[in-house]
């Protein structure tokens, strides 16, 4: 009798590490679906910001490197921040805002030299080195820089006919 309930036990113990590690091994593959979709939506957002930038490239706004410098925003967003759900909502909505920003992608570059005159002061004010895209510059001054963009299209398309300030003092004010 004791012989029975020693192999029970051994029986019963085997298969509840059976079912231990098909548990833990069900865990680890829906971390890594999860994971990989996590990779999967940044890679979508950071192509269809490109794609957009792109476009601009096409349309003479913007220059190879001026897109180049933009897409540093979307590219090193992650660099020195966490991947978490609220860091990649924070992303999207940045990168819309500066979709939205950019003149010919909200339909109102109307003057194509003013147009890129502003997307140039725009991308002159961004950091130059991957250092200079830290968590700071994505909450506090890049919202003040789309801001700025945005500013200076609405006075500009509410001054048509004055000149366009100049180049000098856009810049000090965009930086």
């Amino acid at each position: 009798m004791l012989k029975i309930i020693a192999y029970v036990v051994l029986a019963l113990f085997l298969a509840l590490v059976a079912v231990y590690f098909w548990v833990e091994a069900q865990r680890k593959k829906e971390k890594e679906e999860k994971q990989q979709a996590i990779a999967l939506q940044i890679s979508t957002m950071k192509d269809n910001f490109k794609k957009d930038l792109n476009q601009m490239v096409s349309d003479q706004l913007l220059s190879k490197a001026g897109s180049d410098s933009i897409y540093r925003i979307a590219n090193n967003f992650f660099v020195f921040q966490p991947i978490s759900d609220d860091n990649i909502f924070y992303c999207e909505q940045i990168l819309c805002r500066v979709r939205d920003a950019l003149p010919m992608l909200n339909g109102e570059a109307n003057n194509l030299e003013q147009a890129q005159e502003f997307t140039s002061l725009f991308v002159q004010s961004l950091p130059t080195d991957a250092g200079g895209y830290n968590a700071h510059f994505y909450r506090m001054r890049l919202p003040e820089l789309i801001s700025q963009l945005t500013t200076y299209q609405e006075q500009a398309g509410e001054t048509k006919s004055q000149t366009l300030p100049q180049a000098e003092s856009v810049a000090e004010h965009v930086a």
